[in-house]
């Protein structure tokens, strides 16, 4: 049996000795005597900065400030521009969501980032979306069931979907 031998070393932040046990990585006496590094230093440490987006290990990692978690990106914006007003959020003109380049993003509402998700075509419509009830083709045969008068409520019934779905399609809303 092997006997292990305990070192003893002093502390950096305090001064104590302590004893450390085959452990060389061990420097301080306390997880309380280790330096805390700033929310910066925690953001940028491990970021992968290229001539286009900087990422991180993980998309949308959080970062503990205060006992509050907050997103990378919404860190990196609020340290390149200032606080983030309440109710908006950080999005990406990238669309990498490990990017947190300060320069890729841009504040909007939820509206805005589901507009822009759309716009740049990576929101699932119509039958790619896994909530859809109607195909396509059945959408088209609303719309001409509804041009010639049809009830629409008795369409609803029919279609297994709800009246609003329904008059949303009346209206070009959904399915356009």
């Amino acid at each position: 049996m092997t006997l292990r031998r305990y070192t003893p070393h002093n502390c950096p932040t305090c001064g104590r000795e302590f004893h450390v046990s085959d452990h060389p990585k061990q420097i301080y006496c306390s997880w309380a005597c280790r330096p805390r590094r700033s929310p910066a230093e925690r953001l940028w440490s491990g970021v992968l900065k290229g001539d286009g987006c900087w990422e991180r290990s993980s998309p949308y990692h959080p970062i503990k400030i205060d006992g509050r978690q907050t997103g990378s990106h919404r860190l990196s914006y609020e340290l390149a521009c200032g606080p983030i007003p309440e109710g908006l959020y950080v999005c990406h003109r990238c669309d990498n969501p490990r990017c947190i380049r300060p320069d890729h993003l841009f504040l909007g509402t939820n509206r805005d980032n589901q507009a822009d998700s759309v716009a740049k075509g990576r929101a699932a419509t119509g039958e790619a979306n896994a909530h859809s009830k109607l195909t396509a083709a059945q959408a088209s045969e609303i719309k001409a069931e509804i041009a010639n008068g049809a009830n629409k409520t008795h369409l609803a019934v029919r279609y297994g979907v709800s009246r609003a779905a329904i008059q949303a399609i009346a209206k070009g809303r959904n399915w356009a």
